[in-house]
């Protein structure tokens, strides 16, 4: 049996321990923020040794009107045909990025299921890709997420290194 979860959806990025309890085996995915405005394309070179893949969480910017209505995703949407969100998604699938979007609509869950009848030209990739800035949905300090999701850490993070990739308690730690 692994000593390791084959999935691991976190709010932390964990660097491994060094030493006799060093893990065995890497986490075949990691869930973390990833959406146009915060790609996290240092972190998935940093996976990619280990044959971890990136899972996107809030992969449409938590359904954020800014992303959804950016003019680079509109103007896709428009040539193709297709909705913002549905480019968006298309995009997470052409990077290689797990995604799974979340939805209580009926018609949106179609929507993002109907996103493999076209692809993204390498230039479409790259106007997406200039959209990248850092920004974060989801700003919950370091503090705070110990506080709210002490369950959520396995025993064995104890003296773990662990970094929040987004908010105001994104340092190392």
């Amino acid at each position: 049996i692994p000593a390791e979860p084959l999935f691991r959806s976190e709010f932390r990025v964990i660097t491994p321990r060094r030493g006799p309890r060093r893990r065995q085996h890497s986490p075949s995915a990691l869930q973390v923020e990833c959406h146009p405005y915060h790609q996290q394309s240092d972190l998935k070179k940093r996976l990619a040794p280990y044959g971890t893949a990136l899972k996107s969480w809030f992969p449409l910017g938590h359904g954020a009107p800014g992303l959804l209505q950016d003019p680079v995703p509109v103007s896709l949407g428009e040539r193709y045909g297709n909705t913002p969100a549905q480019i968006i998604l298309r995009w997470h699938i052409q990077k290689s990025t797990i995604v799974f979007p979340r939805s209580t609509s009926a018609e949106h869950l179609k929507g993002s299921i109907d996103i493999f009848d076209f692809a993204l030209t390498d230039d479409d990739m790259t106007r997406i890709r200039a959209l990248d800035s850092g920004k974060c949905y989801f700003t919950m300090t370091l503090e705070e997420q110990e506080t709210a999701l002490p369950q959520r850490a396995p025993a064995d993070w104890q003296g773990a290194r662990y970094f929040s990739s987004c908010g105001p308690g994104g340092s190392a730690r």
